[in-house]
This record gives structure tokens, C-alpha cells and sequence, in this order.
């Protein structure tokens, strides 16, 4: 779910972008007129993309709106796609493989052991780390 109440994610189309930024953004705008004039032939395009070009390398601060814009987009597109992927990657990797190892009855928490007894289903381990152990966990 997202988090609307996050007062971090509230900025998203508030940032400042630097002039790094707004020159990445004119290259973007130069890319994607070239793009369409590749796909479409169509020159008028091909000449948008020069003009822009040149402002880009003469004033790139003149794309500090479209940067904004540019920037808070993406940065939209990271906080919700990003969720999207680990739930699409939960429910498509890992519950079917939980169900496969369920079905093969593998039970590594003792779930069936839990509520038969009044002992406790834990482990005691009588482990005396040595120093070798604790410089190299994993």
C-alpha cells in the first residue's frame, strides 16, 4: 500500500533540480525529438530537437520547469512501482514455492509441534561462539 501520510513522499514535485539535472532533462527532451524523427521521418522534428539542443548547451537552466516535472515523475514512478514489483514478486515467486514446500512437507517452524504440549518448541543451543565465529558471521 502506498503511504500517503509520509511527509518526505509529499515533496515529490517540490525539489529543486540542479543544473546537472536541467541539462539532463533538455538531453532527455533532445532524445526523445530524435526518437520521433527516426520513427515518424518527419524533419520538423529533427529541427526541434537541434533548437533544443542548442539551448540545452547554451542555457540549461531554461529547462529547470521541465526538470522538475521530469524529476518528480520519476521520482512518482519509484515509490509506486517499486512496490508494485515486490508485490508482483511475492505473489508470483515466493508463495508459490512456500506452497510447494508445504506440500512437500517441509516444516521448518514446527508449526504442527506448536500447540500439542506445553514445552516450548525452540532449540536450546549450548554454543560457545569462539573468536574465529564472530570476525567472519556469515
Amino acid at each position: 500500500m502506498i503511504d500517503t501520510n509520509n511527509t518526505a513522499n509529499s515533496a515529490i514535485f517540490s525539489i529543486r533540480p540542479s543544473a546537472k539535472e536541467c541539462s539532463d532533462t533538455g538531453m532527455a527532451m533532445v532524445l526523445i525529438c530524435l526518437l520521433v524523427t527516426m520513427f515518424t521521418g518527419t524533419r520538423a522534428w529533427l529541427t526541434a530537437a537541434v533548437g533544443l539542443l542548442l539551448l540545452n548547451m547554451i542555457i540549461p537552466r531554461i529547462y529547470f520547469l521541465p526538470a522538475k516535472g521530469w524529476l518528480g515523475l520519476s521520482r512518482l514512478l519509484g515509490m509506486v512501482m517499486s512496490k508494485v514489483l515486490l508485490t508482483l514478486i511475492f505473489f508470483l515467486v515466493q508463495t508459490p514455492i512456500a506452497l510447494l514446500r508445504r506440500a512437500a512437507g517441509h516444516d521448518p517452524m514446527q508449526r504442527k509441534k506448536w500447540k500439542q504440549g506445553d514445552g516450548s518448541v525452540f532449540e536450546s543451543r549450548n554454543h560457545t561462539f569462539r573468536p574465529e565465529e564472530i570476525e567472519r558471521p556469515y
